[in-house]
């Protein structure tokens, strides 16, 4: 019964498997296996044939039962009437020979199996055998993968005399199943099967593209699609099948490398357009493995390659470079560029065993042939080695060049699909760093690669953070990512994220959340892997900073946009890095250094600091491209020495825009923390900016105090007291103490914290007395502050007169600052009790708060007036005191203060008026509780 046309064409090119097999015909069952029939001696031949099957009904106790009943199936069978050449119970039949193909049972019982198998093919004639094939082709197909060596020829004899034998459209659809059977014939070169095994498959190819009744000797290879593809099927769809695969490929694969001609169509196209693109003319052959589209076979490859077994990835690869060259037409032409891009993900993964031997053949598939040995064997290989196909000539290109032309695109865009892929899985996520961290083990591949997937990489470990399943999945994923890290050159990192720095804080408000992604994925990058090498904290750390205060301070400029309160945000989060790249610089490394290759003098100097900066981020853009190209002639833009220099002044200017009176302070903390840190890291300096910084606060206190409102942000007032710090530290000691700018600063602060201290303001109160105790430590006389607080608490009376005006509002604020300046100094410094074994705690404590001795001695002159509110105040509030030991320390450190700085600590004379100053002291304490507990 020969198959319909339909049939022959649709199997002749498959989309998908390249079958098209009829329906099982188990529906008709007892219809057509003969049973009902008339005719007498064939129901009694269908008789003798059903007792024989009913003995394997019975339970089966050893092997030689099998071939008992076996022998008796086949008595049956062979007493069919002259005539018949149906098999009664066929169904049955078949399932019972299946059965005694189990590969636990002896070679014996498969060998007797497969003699009833043989019989049975005998009996059928083409188109029987043709139909019933699916039935009988199941028990066969697994044997030779277990068959002993006996029996190995018997099942051989079946597939060469009966099945090739069968019409090609009967063949066709069982085609893929006659492959995998036959594959394992193929796993062994050395075995006495493996040349007759790899014979019949040959034939079966031949068999596959012929048409039916079409002469057997007239061979035409571009009608092998059809085998081909079933080849490559078996080997994507059955792992155990791929080592008979690999053996039947290396002897059959027709080469596939040839150089694509110069206007040769280069590999960026869609599916839709495989087709129509690339003129190149293929070989028959060729074309027979390629039709009607490449895509199997590149599977085929990409499935080999990813094998969990050695030898097979190694003899892919083999083939990859014998036969599949990366430079062929075939890839750079007829191959999709998703399917180039599947082929070398595929190869490249190879390099995750760290096997030697795989790794040899990978960097001979991306680096292509040498060229002289090329040239040598021109000859030998013209088919495949043209030199008119070379588009330049040959002794010219290097291996570099080779990748770069036919692999570098493919290679990057499959290593970003592997990063930003969707699973979650902390094995999927490494493995694109062990890959690349293998790579980059041949400079010529990995120096081209990294650049180009660097920042990818790194983002996909940031954004896997946010997503990972657990911690331990996240620490895994950034271990790789960190190995791969230290590998790097720095020169590349810093290089990489400069850009990105500089693209986000140039960014249009369009883009400012994208800008923001890119700043935290630099915190990111600083704070979780290692940029702690020698070459980072003395050259690319410090130049990083300086670019991103740079840039900020050109911001700041811009202030129809940065005062945005969103790029505010953009704003602190590059003063974060900034910070924390500061803080790993070492202080060498705004020193002079004797290695630096670059001047001491920056050629702009003489220019305003405006071309000073686009200047230096000019020079500091061509460094970082240049040190990409050639590290050795890269010369670094700026001295270490001026590097400082040019840190402290746009650290400076940055604050000063800000403190500005008509300025933004929401970002002032921020900035001056990043200019203290500058400051703590160089040397002092003489710069003259520091002036300029001066007059800036005092404006800004100037501004505070003209304020009538009394409605000033607490923020401003911290901001100034912080710069006050910072220009203390920076400023030398007697160019501190000499500056009148800062004794018109200190009070301007002091009046406003003063009301800031109200009780009806609690939410600032704690804050501002540690505001006035900061001032206090770099006030350059304590009696600036003392006086500033003296003359608030009497509103602008008479100090000097017996009794002074104290409101009682003025004296909550000041028990305010004691309550809390008593606290936070016992806090931080714990018991302030004076001993001869230990008083350092209380001498630090007296000293922060020796400002409050006047005042306190004001408030305690209000008990002479026992009618006003003063007194009662006071009087309950000595009264609640558990001591008076810390009010008496800060009087006695006060009047010693005084002493030695008018005396110059005459150890005669102080301790005569140390004597009479205690006795006073005692004295009028003591008068002041007695008057008290009678009023009490």
């Amino acid at each position: 019964m020969s198959m319909e046309a339909s049939h022959l064409l649709r199997s002749s090119s498959p989309t998908i498997s390249g079958r098209s097999s009829p329906v099982y015909p188990l529906a008709r069952g007892g219809a057509d296996d003969g049973s009902n029939r008339k005719d007498k001696n064939y129901r009694r031949y269908a008789s003798g044939v059903e007792r024989a099957l009913s003995l394997f009904d019975t339970a089966l106790q050893e092997w030689a039962d099998y071939i008992s009943f076996l022998g008796r199936l086949l008595k049956a069978l062979q007493a069919r009437p002259t005539g018949i050449t149906d098999v009664p119970h066929k169904f049955v039949v078949a399932k019972r020979l299946a059965q005694c193909l189990n590969p636990v049972l002896p070679s014996g019982v498969h060998q007797k199996t497969l003699e009833v198998y043989g019989y049975i093919f005998s009996v059928l004639n083409k188109d029987s055998l043709g139909n019933d094939l699916p039935l009988y082709l199941p028990g066969l197909s697994p044997t030779l993968s277990f068959a002993s060596l006996s029996v190995k020829p018997a099942l051989l004899s079946l597939f060469e005399t009966f099945i090739l034998a069968l019409d090609p459209a009967a063949v066709r659809p069982a085609l893929k199943s006659i492959v995998l059977s036959l594959l394992p014939g193929l796993e062994e070169e050395t075995s006495e099967e493996f040349e007759r095994t790899h014979g019949i498959l040959d034939r079966f190819k031949n068999v596959s593209g012929r048409e039916s009744g079409q002469n057997a000797n007239i061979l035409d290879v571009s009608r092998d699609q059809y085998f081909w593809q079933c080849m490559f099927l078996a080997s994507i769809t059955s792992p155990s099948r791929r080592q008979g695969v690999l053996s039947y490929l290396v002897r059959n694969l027709p080469n596939l490398g040839s150089f694509p001609s110069a206007n040769s169509t280069p590999v960026s196209r869609s599916q839709n357009e495989s087709n129509s693109i690339g003129r190149e003319k293929l070989s028959p052959a060729m074309e027979a493995v390629a039709s009607p589209e490449p895509g199997l076979l590149i599977r085929c490859f990409a499935t080999g390659l990813r094998d969990q077994h050695l030898l097979v990835q190694r003899g892919f690869l083999d083939l990859l470079v014998t036969h599949l060259p990366l430079h062929s037409t075939f890839l750079q032409v007829k191959v999709i560029s998703d399917d180039l891009e599947r082929l070398i993900a595929a190869a490249a993964s190879v390099v995750a065993r760290r096997e030697m031997s795989l790794n040899r053949r990978l960097w001979t598939w991306f680096l292509g042939p040498e060229p002289m040995v090329h040239r040598r064997n021109s000859a030998r290989h013209s088919s495949d080695f043209e030199d008119t196909d070379y588009p330049e000539t040959r002794l010219e290109r290097t291996q570099s060049e080779y990748f770069k032309r036919y692999g570098l695109d493919a290679l990057v865009s499959s290593i970003q699909r592997m990063l930003v892929s969707d699973s979650l899985t902390a094995a999927a996520k490494a493995r694109p760093f062990r890959i690349c961290l293998s790579l980059m083990d041949r400079w010529e591949i990995g120096g081209l690669v990294v650049p180009r997937i660097f920042l990818t990489a790194l983002e996909s470990v940031w954004h896997y953070q946010k997503v990972s399943h657990s911690k331990e999945s996240f620490v895994e994923v950034l271990r790789s990512a960190n190995v791969f890290f230290d590998g790097i050159e720095s020169g590349l990192i810093w290089g990489e994220l400069i850009k990105v720095i500089f693209l986000a804080l140039q960014v249009e408000e369009s883009g400012l959340e994208q800008a923001q992604d890119r700043l935290d994925l630099v915190l990111f990058i600083v704070t979780k892997f290692n940029v702690k090498e020698e070459e980072m904290l003395l050259l690319h750390i410090p130049i990083t900073a300086l670019l991103l205060l740079v840039c900020v301070r050109n911001n700041q400029c811009k202030s129809s946009v940065w005062s945005n309160l969103r790029y505010g945000d953009l704003h602190r989060r590059a003063l974060t890095i900034c910070s924390h790249l500061i803080d790993l610089i070492p202080g060498r490394a705004l020193s002079v250094d004797s290695s630096s290759q670059a001047e001491d003098t920056w050629k702009a100097k003489d220019a305003d600091s405006d071309t000073q900066n686009r200047q230096l981020l000019e020079a500091i853009t061509k460094f970082y491209e240049n040190h990409h190209r050639s590290v050795e002639t890269s010369t670094r833009p700026i001295s270490a020495k001026e590097l400082g220099t040019f840190l402290l002044d746009n650290a400076i200017h940055m604050v000063i825009k800000d403190l500005n009176p008509m300025g933004r302070v929401t970002n002032v903390e921020m900035e001056l923390a990043v200019l203290e840190k500058v400051v703590r890291k160089g040397p002092k300096s003489e710069n003259s900016n520091w002036e300029n910084y001066l007059s800036i606060l005092l404006k800004s206190s100037e501004a505070l105090f003209a304020d009538d409102k009394d409605s000033s942000l607490f923020q401003s007032i911290s901001a100034i007291t912080s710069a006050l710090e910072t220009v203390q530290l920076a400023i030398p000691i007697a160019a501190w103490k000499s500056d009148f700018r800062v004794r018109q600063i200190i009070p301007n602060l002091i009046t406003k914290l003063w009301f800031h201290l109200s009780p009806s303001r609690p939410q600032y109160n704690v804050e501002a007395a540690r505001c006035i105790l900061r001032i206090q430590r770099v006030s350059p006389e304590s009696q600036l502050i003392e006086g500033s607080i003296t003359a608030l608490m009497i509103g602008g009376g008479d100090v000097n007169n017996r009794v002074p005006s104290v409101d009682v509002e003025a004296a909550r604020r000041l028990i305010t600052l004691w309550v809390h300046s008593v606290s936070t100094l016992n806090g931080s410094l714990g018991s302030s009790h004076i001993s001869s074994k230990s008083n350092h705690n209380g001498d630090q404590a007296s000293k922060e708060t020796v400002i409050l001795a006047r005042p306190l001695l004001l408030l305690l002159d209000s008990l002479f007036d026992p009618k006003s509110e003063v007194f009662f105040f006071t009087s309950n509030w000595l009264g609640s005191l558990a001591s008076v030991q810390m009010w008496v320390q800060i009087e006695i450190y006060k009047e010693v203060y005084v002493y030695l700085d008018t005396h110059k600590a005459d150890p005669k004379y102080f301790c005569i008026e140390l004597s009479n100053f205690y006795y006073d002291v005692f004295k009028d304490l003591a008068s002041y509780r007695m008057e008290l507990d009678l009023k009490i």
